[in-house]
């Protein structure tokens, strides 16, 4: 990466990793000896900074969240000849910065800085369809999106301080379950959200 690496993600089968950078790339590597890493491919989204990536439970299927307000989604099935799925999903008013998918792989999650998260059915990834209304309350720009392991309930972090749960066992009709300020940071930024195994 020429300048700023942003973000790192495996496929699920740890023998790939995805980094994405300032430069405006999303680069594939080999990773299956940790020790002799290859870089598989390069993807370019111009004059933009692709802030984060996600694979799909199968593996199949990359997304990566960018500064020009798009989400853009390859299938990598070959991770050494990626192919683009469609064209990008659009409808954030600001960059779009987080990514996740759901465990069964039928939902993908973008936070934005316009302060939203949309959802996003990916059952036909070359025609992903809008899932309801972008879920609005956090103040800050939504940093990182993340779904329990059984799919039922959705967490994002704001550069506000808070930590936001959905419950999205209906994915078009999410409602929300609780929002809380940090108190390890109490007027920061909340960067990243994770769920323990059990998602308790």
């Amino acid at each position: 990466t020429t300048g700023i690496t942003e973000y790192v993600a495996f496929r699920p089968d740890g023998r790939v990793l995805a980094s994405t950078g300032d430069d405006g790339t999303v680069r594939i590597w080999d990773v299956a000896d940790p020790a002799k890493p290859r870089q598989l491919a390069v993807l370019r989204i111009p004059r933009t900074i692709v802030f984060s990536a996600a694979f799909s439970p199968n593996g199949r299927i990359l997304a990566a969240a960018s500064t020009d307000n798009l989400t853009w989604l390859w299938n990598v099935t070959d991770p050494a000849n990626p192919r683009l799925l469609g064209g990008p999903l659009t409808g954030p008013k600001s960059y779009a910065i987080s990514v996740a998918f759901s465990p069964d792989g039928r939902v993908l999650a973008v936070g934005s800085a316009d302060e939203t998260i949309r959802l996003w059915d990916i059952t036909r990834p070359a025609r992903p369809t809008t899932l309801g209304e972008p879920l609005t309350g956090p103040g800050g720009y939504v940093y990182s999106v993340a779904f329990s392991r059984d799919g039922r309930v959705l967490a994002a972090g704001s550069t506000d301080g808070t930590i936001w749960l959905w419950n999205v066992v209906h994915p078009a009709t999410p409602a929300l379950i609780t929002h809380v300020t940090s108190a390890l940071s109490p007027t920061g930024h909340i960067y990243s959200v994770a769920f323990n195994p059990t998602g308790s």
